[in-house]
Formats: structure tokens, sequence, C-alpha cells
């Protein structure tokens, strides 16, 4: 949810208009979401909320930037595949009781998505005070930023051209005569 919050408030122009960029923005969604779970519905217990936030605001992140670049990539229809591959099938793979009680398909599926390495991270903050984190928090990172570079159009230089940083170098690099519009 915190995600989908931050998601819509990106893409909605703040960050483009001036608003706050997307660590605030990441930061906001987190925040709500751990306010909600914490003390709004007592999912856990007070004492816990500082030490999930920095987790809920990752995990945030991490959802606003697939579904950024999923929204890039397929348009309007971006927002129902994360929604299905999220909600549905990484829900259902994210072995919430144990992925030990999943099938072996479901298992290996779930080992895909974020959903599952999401709430290993939560348990373990939770349950075993942040031992062995370290997985789901490098996972989580990863698939955000690996997704929102999918998402990305290529660089394009200063001719127009698409490409690295190689098509960004000015082809002349001898004196040239200057256009007719600086000359007096």
């Amino acid at each position: 949810m915190g995600g989908e919050v931050v998601k819509d408030h990106v893409d909605g122009g703040a960050v483009r208009a001036g608003g706050p960029d997307r660590s605030q923005s990441a930061g906001g969604g987190a925040g709500l979401t751990d306010l909600i779970a914490g003390p709004g519905i007592g999912a856990y217990t007070n004492s816990h909320f500082w030490p999930l936030l920095p987790c809920f605001i990752l995990i945030a992140a991490s959802v606003a930037l697939v579904a950024a670049a999923f929204q890039r990539l397929l348009g309007p229809l971006g927002r129902l595949v994360v929604a299905t591959l999220f909600i549905v099938v990484g829900g259902s793979a994210a072995g919430g009781v144990g992925v030990t009680l999943l099938p072996d398909y479901w298992q290996h599926l779930g080992a895909v998505f974020p959903p599952q390495h999401a709430i290993s991270l939560v348990r373990n903050v939770i349950y075993f005070n942040g031992n062995d984190i370290t997985t789901p928090l490098i996972v989580v990172g990863l698939q955000g930023h690996r997704l929102r570079l999918a998402g990305q159009p290529p660089a394009v230089s200063q001719g127009g051209e698409r490409g690295g940083a190689c098509a960004a170098r000015p082809r002349n690099v001898g004196p040239t005569a200057a256009p007719k519009s600086l000359t007096f």
C-alpha cells in the first residue's frame, strides 16, 4: 500500500513540479504503512515502530520503482501487471506462514518476487531482532533498482542520438565555424 502511494505521488508530477523527491515520498509511504500496521491496527508492538521504518522505506521504494518501471514500459497496463505479479502471484508465493509449507513450484516462484523477501525481512526484524536480514535487504533493494533501470529510456545525446556515454561526445573536435546566429 505504501509503495503504491509513493508511486502515485511520484507519477502524479509532484517530483517533476519541485515537490519532494523519491526518497521523501518513500519515507512518507513507509511512515503511513508503519503507522497503520503498528499503532493503527496493532499488528506489532509500538517498540518495533522505529526498527521497521527503514524496512518499510526500502519495501515502499522497491514497489514504487517496480511499478513505475512497468508502467513506463507497458503504459496503463503496467499497473495491472504489477498488481497481478505482486499481489496474486507474489502474495501466494510469499509464504507468510512459512516457505517450507508451500508446494515446490510456489517456493521457487516466490524467490523471484520481492514479497517473499519483504515478509522475511519484517519477520526477522520483529521476531529475531534483525538477525539474518542480509539476503532480504539485498534482494528487495536490487529488485527495485534493477527494474527501475529497465524502465528508463536510453540516454539521448545532444545531437539526438540514442546511446551511452560514447554517443554524448561531440563529433567535431577541431575548430569549427561559429553558427550564423552568433556572428555579428
